[in-house]
């Protein structure tokens, strides 16, 4: 027969053993719940670390791509600044010859041709000439020889020479300066320099 002492001990040692399996389900159960919410709180921020990754990447992207907008147009800048001035350059050079031409037999002889091409659709009688200030101190000289009905006059707008001619009655003017002449010139160097450039 078991004494109460042997049924104390077996109590105790049952409460002990049911005890120990709760306390043993309960670390159980929290290290597996601690497990569980490690690894959705490690899926969580791997996701987030990604969407940051991307929205970082995203934003370098737009940054670096308003910086090589801003570069391009610069050097663009850079470039037809550097252009222009190499071109104004070339037209001054231009602009030199031209002013050296006129002190030329060769000016006098280009004058007479403008007037022989005018003569070829309108009527010389009655037209009005107009010429730089320059020209007009040498008028006998570059246009001897016309009717006297042609009216010579001073144009502030003719600056390196040549002549513009208005036939009496007719709204048009034809336009033989060198000015003009020049500035066709520069044009179009500016038109095939502009389709040239790419940057």
């Amino acid at each position: 027969m078991i004494n109460a002492e042997e049924k104390l001990t077996m109590l105790r040692e049952s409460i002990l053993s049911e005890t120990k399996q709760k306390a043993d389900k309960l670390v159980s159960d929290a290290e597996n719940e601690s497990s569980r919410i490690v690894l959705e709180a490690s899926d969580k921020y791997y996701a987030d670390a990604e969407k940051t990754i991307e929205s970082e990447k995203a934003a370098i992207a737009v940054k670096y791509a308003k910086q090589t907008a801003a570069l391009r147009s610069q050097v663009q800048k850079d470039i037809l600044m550097h252009r222009n001035m190499l071109t104004e350059k070339l037209f001054d050079g231009v602009r030199e010859k031209l002013t050296q031409f006129r002190n030329t037999k060769e000016y006098k002889e280009y004058i007479g041709r403008c007037i022989s091409d005018y003569k070829k659709s309108y009527d010389i009688e009655n037209a009005e000439i107009r010429v730089s200030a320059e020209d007009m101190q040498r008028t006998d000289e570059l246009f001897e020889g016309l009717p006297e009905s042609v009216k010579i006059t001073c144009d502030d707008t003719i600056v390196l020479g040549g002549v513009k001619i208005r036939p009496a009655n007719v709204g048009v003017i034809c336009d033989g300066t060198l000015d003009a002449a020049l500035l066709k010139q520069a044009e179009n160097f500016s038109d095939i320099a502009d389709s040239s450039l790419k940057v």
